[in-house]
């Protein structure tokens, strides 16, 4: 799990143990919000689905999640499909392979929403932002999200003037703190609309932390 304290970036990932397994899917359209936000120095609106929660200690990392939810968002006016939940359902299936026996088979759930995700908070297109530059936008909050992972998909364009040419961004979306110990709770994962295969599974990987054994 990535830690910091209040103040000091966070400047390298580290290992985020999560189980996931696939139960359902929610598929509606549902849109990122590219608005510069406020950033990390005060907690965003809770949503209507959080609760205050601590950290948990477990896979889950705080207190307000009972499994491993996704969120699958749009950005740039791009709208989730069916098909792209049917790829982030086959990719996570090949990361529980990929994983093998470090994934624990005693929790076997799962699920993957396109309803209601959260904003993404980095300014999608408004400048270049590095990989390690997104930690940046990371907000700090006693609610977070009941998804453990949000993927936006994003428009070539936009993904490319933003991230410039790696294959994937996965960085600190919702920091929860103890004191002066702020923990990554929830992980942003930025990819292109046009990610397939090999590409999809990889990105998940790096988000959910998992390490085979």
């Amino acid at each position: 799990m990535r830690s910091l304290s209040k103040g000091v970036q966070l400047n390298a990932p580290s290992e985020l143990l999560t189980f996931v397994v696939l139960t359902s899917m929610l598929l509606a359209a549902c849109d990122g919000n590219e608005d510069e936000p406020s950033g990390p120095t005060e907690p965003p609106p809770p949503s209507p689905t959080s609760e205050v929660a601590e950290l948990s200690g477990d896979v889950f990392l705080t207190t307000n999640r009972d499994h491993m939810a996704f969120c699958a968002a749009g950005t740039g006016g791009y709208t989730i499909t069916e098909d792209d939940a049917d790829r982030i359902a086959v990719a996570i299936e090949q990361v529980v392979e990929r994983v093998g026996d470090a994934w624990p088979q005693s929790r076997t759930q799962f699920s993957i929403s396109t309803i209601e995700c959260p904003a993404a908070t980095v300014p999608l297109g408004a400048d270049k932002i590095g990989e390690k530059e997104a930690i940046d936008y990371a907000v700090w909050t006693d609610r977070p999200s009941v998804y453990r992972v949000v993927i936006y998909f994003t428009q070539e364009n936009l993904y490319s003037m933003t991230f410039g040419e790696v294959p994937h961004v996965a960085a600190p979306a919702e920091l929860l703190c103890e004191g002066d110990d702020c923990a990554e709770v929830t992980t942003a994962l930025y990819v292109p609309v046009n990610v397939v295969g090999d590409a999809l599974e990889d990105a998940l990987f790096e988000a959910v932390g998992i390490v085979p054994e």
